[in-house]
């Protein structure tokens, strides 16, 4: 119950943050914002990637 509580409130809080930092003036044209951006596209879809890789792996692990 407890870390419930605890994941609903930082879930909370986390998502009023990126509310917040939505609403800032951002300069798109600096190259940290530029290499920011690419790690953010991929990152998401190399973890979903390995992840699934995992498990396969773990499923053929688990029929021998």
């Amino acid at each position: 119950m407890c870390k419930k509580v605890f994941f609903t409130l930082l879930l909370l809080v986390w998502s009023g943050l990126l509310i917040f930092a939505q609403e800032a003036i951002v300069d798109t044209t600096d190259v940290r914002y530029k290499v920011g951006y690419k790690i953010g596209t991929y990152l998401p879809i190399s973890i979903i990637l390995l992840m699934a890789i995992f498990f396969i792996r773990r499923a053929y692990k688990f029929k021998e």
